[in-house]
């Protein structure tokens, strides 16, 4: 991560507050579930952003895209998944994705959809797992996903036009690499069963 990047990972039920300016608007339509999310990952967003200096008294809105709109100086993603939220945050201009997916949650006959001619095998092989372990799979979902976000969200996902390299440094921890029309860089992690994955796009030579 760059030196002003801050990475943060809670509970749902544990990030305490409400949306605040725009915000509100945009939550107040959701299901109290959705909403929940929303708020939690905007909450944990601006806590986030306030420990590197930065404060969107506004909140934190939306892209055309459906993006997080961040406010002037800085940039981040966030996600949300199984009752848990994850952002990263940067008072740098890099731009960044995170995801999270609990290991089991993606099918094998999404992550075929997924992939690239033996692009399954391969991650597999790198990972030292079997190419039909679900770990394998939520890989393949959360890397693209999250390499997807830290483009901006720009045009249609077009997961088969990049490749997942990764390789694990620890049982359950490692680096992974998104290469496609751009590449995206970062690391990944399993707690609790979730997978993370958190990219951040390399600048176009």
């Amino acid at each position: 991560m760059t030196g002003r990047a801050l990475l943060a990972v809670e509970r749902i039920a544990d990030v305490a507050g409400g949306p605040v300016g725009m915000e509100r608007a945009l939550a107040a339509d959701m299901t109290p579930a959705r909403r929940r999310e929303f708020c939690a990952g905007r909450v944990l967003a601006r806590r986030s952003l306030a420990r590197i200096g930065v404060s969107p008294p506004e909140g934190i809105g939306w892209t055309a895209s459906g993006a997080p709109r961040w406010p002037n100086g800085a940039t981040g993603s966030i996600s949300h998944s199984s009752g848990t939220v994850a952002v990263i945050v940067d008072a740098a201009p890099a731009r960044w994705g995170i995801d999270i997916e609990p290991v089991g949650a993606v099918r094998a006959d999404v992550a075929l959809a997924l992939c690239a001619p033996g692009e399954l095998n391969t991650l597999a092989h790198a990972l030292g797992r079997a190419p039909d372990d679900p770990c394998v799979w939520a890989m393949l979902h959360t890397a693209k996903e999250s390499a997807y976000k830290a483009q901006d969200a720009a045009g249609a996902w077009r997961p088969r036009e990049s490749r997942v390299d990764a390789v694990a440094v620890a049982p359950r921890a490692g680096r992974v690499r998104v290469a496609g029309a751009a590449t995206a860089r970062g690391r990944w992690w399993i707690r609790e069963g979730l997978l993370c994955v958190v990219l951040r796009a390399e600048e176009m030579r």
